[in-house]
């Protein structure tokens, strides 16, 4: 299974061969309104050497005995050679046919009935030994305590054998309160006799209220300039700009930080080497406390220099367009800051005008356009 770590405001694209060569120089993927609390303590399972029959620090066996995965170079429980998807160490889960025996590990987590969860595991099915043929998921529970995995929170699907790690997206609302959180090895049947589960880079994460207003990216150049506003800045607060060329495949790389200053609601970041292609984007914000936090992810397509065309800026009303594609139709949405559609029309050729003289009230808005070729979405203001 192959997923995204993320739902996206808006698109993913993927330009044609008559594309390549041009840019789609966006804002994508605008993301709105909420930031999540940091819940799982040691979530990338660092512990000082690879151990077999061990969990790291802060969680507990909860069935089976599950292996500390390793420093690297061959050093790892069974001479296990993957490198971690972030930090030194990893988890090492078994499972087999029928699950006769699985293994699972749990910490204590206060999960609340009816809020919402989001996140992201690194998950690897290793094939390093011969006996580990089969294919697995991972399950997460709720309960009251290790043994009690009681309500199904979410899992994986099938992680198969691969070249490395793969990115899962951890969305849920518990349906009754839980002080324990269990993750388990599912062995998926009709797959061989036994699989290994490798299991990294867990962010899980309590959704809050509104503290980024908004956050997107376009292209600049050869650049792309990352934008976002904060509705309460602090002092003290950070923020981590993260990139991956495909989270699906790889885990989000830091490219840098910004610190927040006082009464300042507006921030940007340079990314000055952006892969061609699109590029996806992470906040990670930190408090004055220590407590973390994660935007949605956004993403920007960069394949060259061509961009489409939005004038004037700002507008009276009537604003004239020309989309990056070369035939029609188009669709295009008017929506407000917090993503809610005003105006909806279909069916365009790929250069309009759009006349919102008395249909908008002065202010900012985005326009999306929507090409069976791809999606943009751009910023536009009337005066």
């Amino acid at each position: 299974m192959k997923t995204f770590p993320v739902n996206y405001f808006a698109l993913l694209i993927r330009p044609s061969s008559r594309l390549l060569k041009l840019a789609v120089a966006l804002w994508i993927g605008l993301s709105f309104g909420k930031v999540q609390g940091q819940v799982v303590t040691n979530g990338s399972f660092e512990a000082t050497q690879a151990a077999a029959e061990a969990v790291p620090p802060g969680w507990m066996a909860c069935h089976g005995s599950t292996d500390i995965q390793p420093i690297g170079g061959g050093q790892g429980v069974f001479g296990l050679e993957t490198e971690a998807a972030r930090g030194n160490t990893y988890l090492g889960m078994i499972a087999t046919q029928n699950q006769t025996y699985y293994e699972s590990v749990g910490q204590a987590i206060e999960l609340v009935a009816g809020s919402d969860y989001s996140g992201s595991v690194a998950l690897h099915c290793s094939q390093a030994h011969p006996s580990w043929d089969g294919v697995a998921s991972l399950r997460l529970f709720g309960g009251q305590h290790c043994g009690d995995a009681n309500e199904l929170l979410w899992e994986s699907g099938p992680v198969k054998a691969s070249s490395g790690w793969q990115s899962f997206a951890i969305e849920f609302a518990p349906v009754n309160n839980h002080s324990f959180l269990v993750l388990m090895a599912q062995f998926e049947s009709g797959s061989g006799t036994m699989a290994y589960l490798l299991v990294d880079d867990l962010e899980f994460n309590q959704v809050l209220p509104v503290e980024l207003g908004l956050f997107g990216g376009m292209v600049q150049g050869e650049t792309v300039a990352l934008n976002w506003e904060v509705a309460t800045p602090q002092v003290g607060q950070r923020f981590e700009v993260r990139w991956s060329d495909d989270p699906a495949v790889s885990a989000f790389q830091s490219l840098g930080e910004v610190s927040a200053v006082q009464d300042q609601a507006q921030y940007e970041f340079v990314h000055g080497l952006p892969s061609p292609g699109v590029n996806y984007y992470q906040l990670q914000i930190t408090d004055e406390n220590g407590q973390r936090s994660s935007s949605q992810v956004v993403a920007v397509a960069f394949d060259g220099v061509a961009e489409s065309r939005i004038w004037p800026q700002p507008s009276g009303g009537l604003v004239h367009v020309r989309s990056p594609w070369s035939d029609g139709p188009v669709k295009a949405e008017v929506l407000d800051v917090t993503g809610r559609i005003l105006i909806s029309q279909d069916q365009l050729p790929t250069s309009f005008e759009l006349d919102l003289e008395n249909t908008l009230e002065p202010g900012h808005y985005f326009l999306r356009l929507t090409h069976s070729q791809g999606q943009s979405t751009h910023r536009i203001v009337i005066r």
